[in-house]
């Protein structure tokens, strides 16, 4: 799945831009709005491949650019249909990037720890990882005291981008 979250909140005319680049991406794809707790708008978009999501996040980013407009572009793995086999809002609340990764570099994709390691998985050398940062881990309300009372880890993120193959 991809995670756009906007990089510019206050920029004049920057909700119709990203109204517009939600639009153009959500053609055939399953995809769920986002609200940060600073008030910036995000949106979620589903894909089935990693591959689909690695080239859904370089559109993105591509578009953002061109619109002039900065954006987060992330590439997340994990567990996000319900019962039902539609997304649920819960369980993609609990994934790293739905909260987005602050500080972290705009306009270029960028990769969590569970989708770089679903996306060697799947596609082996045609992808390039390469570390950018750490993101604090924040522990769900869930995991109760103990969990808040260690230290916080902190996980690795990745900038991501397809292997170009070598011409022979």
């Amino acid at each position: 799945m991809v995670f756009l979250w906007d990089g510019a909140p206050g920029a004049k005319a920057g909700s119709a831009t990203l109204d517009k680049l939600f639009k153009k991406l959500t053609k055939g794809l399953e995809s769920i709005e986002r609200t940060h707790r600073d008030g910036r708008r995000g949106c979620c978009f589903l894909t089935e491949t990693t591959q689909q999501a690695l080239e859904l996040g370089r559109a993105a980013a591509e578009a953002a650019r061109k619109a002039k407009h900065p954006l987060r572009v992330i590439c997340d793995f994990g567990l996000v249909l319900g019962t039902n086999l539609k997304p649920d809002k819960k369980l993609i609340a609990r994934l790293q990037s739905a909260d987005d990764l602050p500080g972290l570099p705009l306009d270029c994709v960028l990769a969590t720890e569970a989708y770089a390691a679903q996306a060697k998985f799947d596609q082996g050398n045609d992808v390039r990882l390469v570390p950018v940062g750490r993101a604090e881990a924040i522990p769900s309300a869930d995991d109760g005291e103990r969990q808040a009372l260690r230290g916080r880890p902190s996980l690795p993120i990745f900038t991501v981008e397809p292997v170009k193959p070598a011409k022979t």
